[in-house]
């Protein structure tokens, strides 16, 4: 089915494509992760393993050397080489069965590459949005600081009161520990993007978040999703597995077989000639089919479960991103209503505003200003989780 996409416009979040500081870092991260390095060998031993679950059993030899009494008798000598086989039918399954799990394997590895991805990608959302806070916390900073320098002066000439002044330097104090903390945290995640990126130091400038272009209707962009679901196609793999192996342990009630030579050399005598032999499994392949059978209905009723439990998370997750978009919006419309700073200022400077007033106005001003960024924020994280399979 064709998918439908609407761009969605988060109120404040400028239109602009995915930032090549971004895409670059992940590249980075993607080619550098000591995790992601570590999950793929994984996946190349356990598909090894799988793939020599199926050779042959190793072959048997015995040589034996034997001293006759009385010497005159002579010596034996025997050797005796066999090989055993299962019945066909079981090389048959299992290499079926083995085909699954491989399969599975990579699926596995596919899903642990895109945990890793999207914990960078969430991390790069959080130092972006840490970018503009640092910013934004620099100009609160700098305008508490001249702020206070007027009051000062005011206060020197007599115009403004202890009271006012105090007023002004707990404003700065303030907006210096803003600005401090946040300046801090942005480090904190700086050094965790460089250990995403297997220590080699990387730093993300980008102060700009990533549109979010999210699907029209959600049914139909979830039925287009649903096969490239790596758990589902692991699940659905597993099914496939324990169906095989079903079969496989069926078969595994046939007889074994056993062929090889033999050769006895006894003084001037020679015996040589084939060897056969049957196994059957009477005792140690009791209950076998049973196992399997149960592992059977284990692994589809886990499969049901997790198709059930993957299309609620992804719906849950797109009533977030629309409700996300509704209060993005909310609050940039009280934005564009309430008086900005340059405004107030100019509302204090005549006098329009006593000090006190004009501080709780403007911290109103800034706390909306801060909640905007941290809904669009909160918008890119939820729709990095939501769109988690195109990494």
């Amino acid at each position: 089915m064709k998918r439908i996409k609407l761009i969605i416009s988060f109120a404040l979040i400028p239109v602009i494509s995915f930032s090549q500081s971004m895409e670059t870092v992940m590249q980075s991260i993607e080619k550098n992760n000591l995790i992601l390095k570590s999950y793929y060998q994984t996946k190349i031993a356990d598909q090894r393993a799988e793939k020599s679950s199926n050779n042959l059993m190793n072959p048997d030899v015995e040589a034996s050397y034997q001293w006759g009494k009385p010497g005159s008798i002579g010596n034996k000598q025997t050797v005796t080489a066999t090989q055993s086989f299962e019945f066909p039918a079981s090389y048959y399954y299992r290499s079926k069965a083995t085909d699954h799990r491989i399969k599975q394997r990579d699926a596995i590895y596919q899903q642990d590459r895109i945990n890793v991805l999207l914990q960078a990608q969430n991390l790069c959302i959080e130092i972006i949005y840490l970018n503009q806070l640092v910013a934004e916390f620099q100009k609160r900073l700098e305008h508490a600081g001249q702020l206070y320098k007027s009051v000062q002066k005011q206060f020197d000439i007599g115009a403004v009161n202890i009271l006012d002044l105090n007023k002004s330097r707990l404003n700065m104090m303030n907006a210096q520990a803003d600005y401090d903390q946040a300046v801090a945290e942005k480090e904190g995640k700086q050094l965790a993007l460089t250990q995403m990126n297997g220590g080699i130091k990387i730093d993300l400038s980008q102060d700009n978040f990533p549109v979010p272009s999210v699907p029209l209707d959600f049914n139909s962009w979830y039925e287009t999703t649903t096969g490239i679901n790596p758990e589902l196609i692991a699940a659905q793999q597993e099914s496939e597995a324990t169906r095989r192996t079903l079969s496989l342990s069926k078969s595994n009630g046939l007889p074994k077989l056993t062929v090889g030579y033999t050769m006895e050399h006894l003084a001037d005598e020679l015996f040589q000639g084939a060897v056969f032999g049957v196994s059957l499994p009477l005792w140690e392949n009791r209950n076998q089919v049973k196992q399997a059978k149960a592992r059977k209905f284990a692994a589809e009723y886990q499969l049901q479960n997790k198709i059930i439990a993957q299309k609620t998370q992804y719906e849950e997750l797109y009533k977030q991103l629309v409700q996300l978009e509704q209060n993005c919006r909310l609050y940039n419309e009280t934005l564009l209503s309430m008086s900005n700073d340059a405004l107030l200022l100019k509302a204090y400077q005549k006098g329009e505003l006593s000090l006190l007033e004009y501080l709780m106005e403007l911290s109103y001003y800034y706390d909306t200003k801060t909640k905007a960024l941290e809904l669009k924020r909160n918008a890119n994280i939820v729709y990095n989780e939501f769109m988690q399979l195109s990494l």
